[in-house]
């Protein structure tokens, strides 16, 4: 945690800047052999069919600044692709291309100061393939399942400190998708959701981790 005017803080401004930007994360991960889906960074529709073609389809678009599953989408053909980037162009100089990992849910693993806090199952909601997705028109939000620490595969709570450990030291959530037998870091978040029955129902001492790292 940074310091200034001599208050500690959790979400420090160097965080958030990386973590609001899905590039600049994707490039801390990449360097520290972090492994991740296969992703791609364009600056335009020159060659990007070419690009969609090595990801192979359906494949996962998204804006750099996306949050909450806003502006991360999924294109089935050339025709769709190009006109979502078309349309993230409007507000991006560059778009991220994704290899899709279909799973039934996204692992979330909380970290403060390079350690596991907290550990839980982002499901996702039937008939949808994000975790806040539209289904019939309706905006709908998948279960939370929380997870004792104790129960996590040693391989899954190393790869989420050492994700977290390339953007900082400060409380990130850290989205991974286990597919296919390995882990992949799809996220780091800075400022993440923990909410009461939720992201603490398993571990209901992260409250007293957070005061312990702003009182020390």
């Amino acid at each position: 945690m940074r310091k200034k005017w001599g208050r500690r803080v959790i979400d420090d401004s160097e965080s958030i800047r990386i973590c609001s930007n899905k590039i600049a994360v994707y490039y801390k991960l990449k360097k520290a052999n972090i492994p991740m889906p296969e992703t791609r960074i364009v600056y335009s529709l020159d060659g990007l069919e070419h690009v969609a073609d090595e990801l192979g389809y359906p494949l996962v678009v998204k804006s750099p600044n996306s949050r909450f599953s806003l502006y991360v989408e999924k294109a089935n053909n050339f025709s769709e692709l190009s006109t979502i980037v078309k349309r993230f162009m409007r507000r991006s100089k560059a778009i991220l291309l994704q290899e899709f990992m279909p799973t039934a849910f996204d692992w979330r693993i909380g970290v403060l100061e390079g350690e596991a806090i907290y550990s839980c199952k982002y499901l996702i909601p039937k008939g949808g393939w994000r975790i806040r997705d539209y289904v019939g028109n309706k905006k709908v939000w998948g279960d939370v399942v929380a997870i004792k620490l104790e129960n996590l595969p040693k391989k899954l709570k190393k790869l989420a400190e050492d994700a977290a450990r390339c953007i900082g030291d400060g409380l990130y959530g850290i989205d991974i998708k286990e597919y296919c037998g390995k882990y992949y870091v799809i996220e780091v978040n800075d400022n993440p959701t923990i909410m009461h029955g939720c992201e603490d129902a398993k571990n209901p001492e992260i409250y007293e981790k957070i005061i312990e790292a702003l009182s020390n």
